[in-house]
C-alpha cells in the first residue's frame, strides 16, 4: 500500500495538494502549518477516524482525494466528503471529479462485509479475515485498518511518547 497524493478541493478555491513518494514520508515544518492535520486526514481517508478536525482553513473545501497504490491491484483514488460519511473508490490517480462512477466503500469495519474501506485495504495487503488478541483474557477481535493505522501514520505525540508504539494501551484494571 503506497500513498500517492492527498488533495482538498472545493468550489471556487484552488485545490490544496500534498504529494507522496515511495518509502517513508516525513511531513515536517513550523508550528501550525498543517502537519498534524495532514496525518489526521490520512487516517480519515483510511476509515480509521470518522471526522476531520474542524478548522477555519477546511471550511472552503468540501472534498478530499487520496491517491493510493494497492499492490498488484494498481492505482486508485479514494474520495470522501470533508464532513465524513462513506467513501468512494475510483480507478487511477485522480485529483478531482472523475468521469466514471466510483464504488461506494463503507467507512466502518465489519468483518462480515466486503464493501468497507477496511476490507479493501486489508485485502490488498493480504490480511483479510485475520484476528488479533484484544486483551490478557484471550478475547479476539477481527483485524481492521483502524487497528493497524497507528503503526502506519505516526503522530508527533506518538513520537514524543515515552512508551513504545508496539504496546497497546491498557486500562488500570489489566
Amino acid at each position: 500500500l503506497h500513498l500517492r497524493h492527498l488533495v482538498f478541493s472545493g468550489p471556487s478555491i484552488t485545490p490544496a495538494e500534498l504529494e507522496f513518494v515511495d518509502g517513508l514520508n516525513i511531513i515536517y515544518g513550523a508550528s501550525n502549518t498543517g502537519k498534524s492535520f495532514a496525518s489526521k486526514t490520512i487516517l480519515f481517508m483510511l476509515g480509521a477516524t470518522s471526522r476531520l478536525p474542524e478548522t477555519e482553513e477546511i471550511a472552503a473545501y468540501d472534498s478530499v482525494w487520496m491517491g493510493i497504490t494497492l499492490g498488484d491491484q494498481g492505482d486508485f483514488t479514494l474520495y470522501r466528503a470533508t464532513r465524513g460519511g462513506h467513501l468512494k473508490i475510483y480507478p487511477g490517480l485522480v485529483k478531482g471529479e472523475p468521469v466514471c462512477r466510483g464504488n461506494v466503500l463503507r467507512e466502518k469495519h465489519d468483518r462480515n462485509r466486503t464493501d468497507t474501506i477496511s476490507h479493501r485495504l486489508l485485502e490488498a495487503i493480504g490480511l483479510t479475515g485475520k484476528w488479533i488478541v484484544r486483551d490478557g483474557n484471550g478475547k479476539k477481535d477481527s483485524l481492521s485498518i483502524r487497528t493497524l493505522s497507528k503503526y502506519a501514520v505516526v503522530s508527533e505525540d506518538d513520537i514524543l511518547s515515552e512508551t513504545s508504539p508496539v504496546f497497546l494501551s491498557r486500562t488500570p484494571a489489566e
